[in-house]
C-alpha cells in the first residue's frame, strides 16, 4: 500500500497529486521530465551521427561535432537529473502488508 509522505494519506497507483484537499503534494519524482528530455535529445542526436558517418569520409566534420555536442548535452541532462532525484526526499512511502507474528506459541488443542 502506498501512502503520501507528507500527510500519510493512502494514494493509488498512477496518481501525480495527493487526493487530500489540504495536502495536494506532488507525488512525482523531481527531475523526471528533464531526465526524459535528456534521453530524447541523446536519441535524436543519432540523426546527425548518421549524417556524420557519410560526411567524415569527405573531410567534412561539422555534423560529427554537432552530433557529439548534442549527444553530450543529452547525457548531461540524464546524469544531473538522476542524481537530483536520488537525493530528493521520497514522495510516496511504500508499505507492505503487516507480517504475521511468528513468535507466538501455537494454540494447544
Amino acid at each position: 500500500m502506498a501512502k503520501c509522505a507528507k500527510c500519510n494519506n493512502k494514494v493509488g497507483p498512477g496518481l501525480t497529486r495527493c487526493l487530500d484537499s489540504s495536502c495536494g503534494a506532488s507525488l512525482v519524482r523531481p527531475g523526471v521530465f528533464t531526465e526524459l528530455f535528456g534521453w530524447v535529445v541523446a536519441i535524436v542526436s543519432s540523426i546527425p551521427i548518421a549524417v556524420a558517418v557519410k560526411t567524415v569520409n569527405q573531410g567534412y566534420y561539422n555534423p560529427l561535432i554537432f552530433a557529439g555536442a548534442v549527444f553530450g548535452i543529452g547525457l548531461v541532462f540524464v546524469v544531473l537529473e538522476r542524481s537530483k532525484s536520488r537525493l530528493a526526499e521520497a514522495c510516496v512511502i511504500e508499505e507492505g502488508a503487516p507480517e504475521a507474528d511468528t513468535t507466538a506459541e501455537p494454540a494447544a488443542s
